[in-house]
This record gives structure tokens, sequence and C-alpha cells, in this order.
């Protein structure tokens, strides 16, 4: 016999998952892998342990647990695993980053309009846009990088406009958005895609072209030379996220395998 995925009993005759059998004692169906995301397995155990069923709906046709009915007995939430496994990689994320100031980087604001400039203009006029580019950097007004609010960082969450972030405004807010992704899988049961959103964005991105104004104009720089003005310490802290979200993200193999080659290309050895 094989547990169930869901309520961690003995009730599959074959080993999950892909058996399409229904467990008798929680409803859930044993589908095929990728069939079902990390977050529905979640939702439907946190479903049982409240209401008795992996979903409401299947209250009827369910039957309680038995003496003769064996659970693992090392079982844990997957909701209280998600919970403990990301509150560890937030502790790392907030020790390697938490010295990390802004200065004078490029902010949000200012990244989101130099796109537009960028995308429209196809370069940048100092007469036009320096009083504009000006007017926006003043919108971001955090002194650290975890006073950064959640809508504010939802609503910039674009590799657009990571794009255009330098050195020092990368490495300024790749720490807010790890930690807020993080976030989402802790305290919200449906996180959709914001983990690959971030990876996309922060860490997979070849090329930056950031907007240098002192010979006004754009320049490039690779993911080698952004990743370099990070400390081991830090590059650990990202890896073990990296690790954290192909724990618990359904992932496509593209990305998986590039999330992969980060990790064997830029984690440090442990």
């Amino acid at each position: 016999m094989y547990y169930c995925l869901c309520c961690v009993y003995q009730t599959l005759y074959e080993k999950p998952p892909g058996t399409y059998f229904v467990c008798p004692i929680c409803f859930w169906t044993d589908v095929a892998q990728g069939s079902c995301t990390i977050s529905e397995l979640r939702k439907a155990q946190l479903n049982y342990v409240h209401q008795g069923a992996s979903n409401k709906e299947w209250l009827a046709q369910v039957r309680p647990p038995t003496k003769q009915d064996y659970r693992h007995p090392q079982w844990k939430l997957l909701d209280t695993k998600i919970r403990e496994d990301g509150t560890k990689v937030k502790n790392l994320i907030i020790t390697a980053f938490n010295d990390v100031q802004r200065e004078d980087g490029i902010s949000l604001h200012e990244a989101d309009l130099i796109y537009k400039i960028y995308d429209r203009f196809f370069g940048y006029n100092s007469s036009r846009d320096r009083q504009l580019l000006a007017e926006a950097k003043v919108k971001d007004v955090e002194t650290h990088w975890q006073e950064i609010s959640a809508p504010t960082l939802e609503k910039f969450c674009s590799s657009t406009i990571c794009f255009h972030l330098d050195q020092k405004g990368w490495k300024y807010y790749l720490p807010a958005y790890l930690l807020w992704s993080v976030n989402q899988y802790i305290y919200n049961h449906w996180p959709e895609m914001y983990f690959i959103d971030v990876v996309d964005s922060f860490l997979l991105t070849d090329t930056y072209y950031p907007l240098n104004y002192e010979i006004e104009d754009f320049e490039f720089f690779s993911r080698d030379e952004y990743l370099a003005i990070l400390s081991s310490e830090q590059l650990s802290a990202i890896c073990q996220f990296l690790h954290f979200g192909l724990t618990y993200e359904w992932i496509d193999e593209i990305y998986k395998k590039n999330i992969k080659n980060f990790i064997q290309d830029y984690c440090p050895m442990r």
C-alpha cells in the first residue's frame, strides 16, 4: 500500500503520482505529476484538516479513517513545511542583504521611465528627460529595502523594468523581491507565478541596459558583471531561495533547467 499525497493515509494500491485512484478518506484524486500544482495539493490538505475532505463538495463521499488505516508517522502538512522552509530562506536573505543601501542607484520609478524612454524614443535626451527622471526618482522614498511596500514591488515586477536598473539599484531591489516572493508562499496559498517572475527578471536576464547620466546614453552589462558585486553569503542566500522555489513551485522544464544551471554556475560550493 502507498500513501495518499493529501491525507497521507495508506489508501493507494499503486505508487503515486498518476494512479488516478480516488482516496476514500479524503477523496483526493491522485493525478499525474504536472496535472496538479503544489498550491492545489497544499489547499486540499488544509481542506481535509479543517473540513474533512480535500474539497467540501466531496464531504458526503468520504469516510473517516479507522484503526486499520495507517498514516505516515512523520507526516507534516505541506503548508507547515512551506512556512518552515520559507522562514529559513527569509532569514538567510535578511541576514545576507541587511546592510545593502540604494545609495544613488536607479530606483524603480526611475527604471520604469527609463524603459519607456528606451522603448518609445530609442535614446536619452537630457533636455527632454532629465527633469522627468528626477521627478520619478523621488517617488521612491523608502530608506531600506525591507520598507518597500508589496503593492510597489508587484507593480514593478517586470523584466523590462529590471533591465534598466544599474548595479546599485539591482543589488538594492533584489533582496526585496526575493523576500516578497517567499512571503507569497508563506502567507498566500495560491502564490501564482511570483517566483518565476522574480527569477526571470533578476537572475536569468543575460543583459542589462542602465542609463548612464554622465555619458547620456545606455550602457550594456552582462549578468556576470552584476552577480560579481554580490558576496558569497548573498549568492548562497539566492541559491537557497532557488532551491525553495524548485521544491514548492510548479516549473516547466525549460525554466527548471535554467535555474539548475544558474545554481551550478554561481552558487558557492558547500
